[in-house]
């Protein structure tokens, strides 16, 4: 406490202010952090959304493909197998689209699906089509369509394969949900640890400032105006203090010394006089007893 005593007063308030400060940029710092994290989850979770957009676009156009097959193995018209052909590249786009977007754990997913597809194509959409183009080999082309046929042991694979990444995306996404609740979490958290040590720390340091600065120079001034009044008894506060506080501690002991050495001088100075007086009547009686 001494040493702190001993600082300048400008030194206690940049002390006192310089913490308050650092309270406020330590909350600011990991305030900032924390949107810093809940900017990252919130651009994962974006990207998760458009993942299970892009992931419900190629389901969608897979079960399109299947419809088109079977409308041209019903009736043979072309338009459906170009209706195919279409669905294809849209599903293809939704699968690259995806890769895109995810990591090496998913891909392996949307190549098992990518290359299903196209033995699907190749079996199926290929050889159906040619089978159905002969009335002879019809009913074995539709026949490729049906509970029992050939066609659900091809799509069943790009199925899974579709459902393993539609599990995979969910978890990925509710992980971003996660991240993002906990870093709106920590950044309110933050905020209110940080207020309320900024808080604590003002009024501490407030405190202290009060103790060592604003205490000590109203005790000097009640104690300057005692001395002003003639009271010469008083106790001077802060004797010995190095900073501004100790130095008008030391000016008003100056004072109260002068003050008391200058009333010694008064009362030696009556004395004398008294003295001389006394001699000056014993002289004259003298001198009139002479006479």
């Amino acid at each position: 406490m001494s040493f702190i005593n001993n600082l300048p007063v400008s030194r206690k308030l940049f002390a006192a202010f310089s913490a308050v400060f650092l309270a406020i940029g330590a909350m600011g710092a990991v305030i900032g952090y924390s949107l810093w994290q809940l900017e990252i989850s919130d651009k994962q979770r974006s990207q998760e959304n458009s993942t299970n957009r892009e992931t419900a676009k190629a389901e969608f156009y897979l079960s399109k493909q299947e419809n088109a097959m079977r409308g041209f193995l019903l009736s043979t018209d072309n338009y459906y197998l170009e209706r195919l052909d279409s669905h294809r590249d849209n599903f293809k786009k939704a699968l690259t689209g995806i890769r895109a977007q995810v990591g090496s754990d998913r891909s392996v997913h949307i190549d098992e699906a990518d290359k299903a597809a196209d033995a699907w194509f190749e079996n199926i959409v290929t050889k159906g089509s040619a089978l159905a183009r002969n009335p002879a080999t019809r009913a074995e082309a539709i026949a490729m369509v049906g509970p029992d046929g050939a066609a659900d042991g091809y799509i069943t694979p790009v199925e899974e394969a579709v459902d393993a990444l539609r599990t995979k995306n969910d978890a990925a996404l509710q992980a971003a949900r996660d991240e993002q609740d906990a870093a709106t979490a920590t950044a309110t958290l933050s905020l209110i640890i940080g207020l309320i040590a900024a808080a604590l720390i003002a009024a501490v340091a407030g405190f202290i400032v009060t103790g060592l600065i604003a205490k000590p120079i109203t005790a000097m001034t009640s104690a300057m105006r005692r001395l002003a009044g003639g009271d010469k008894t008083i106790v001077v506060p802060a004797i010995g203090r190095k900073d501004e506080v100790g130095h008008m501690a030391d000016a008003v002991l100056a004072f109260k010394d002068a003050a008391i050495a200058n009333d010694r001088l008064e009362a030696e100075a009556v004395a004398q006089r008294a003295a001389a007086e006394e001699e000056r009547a014993r002289v004259e009686a003298e001198k009139a007893r002479t006479a």
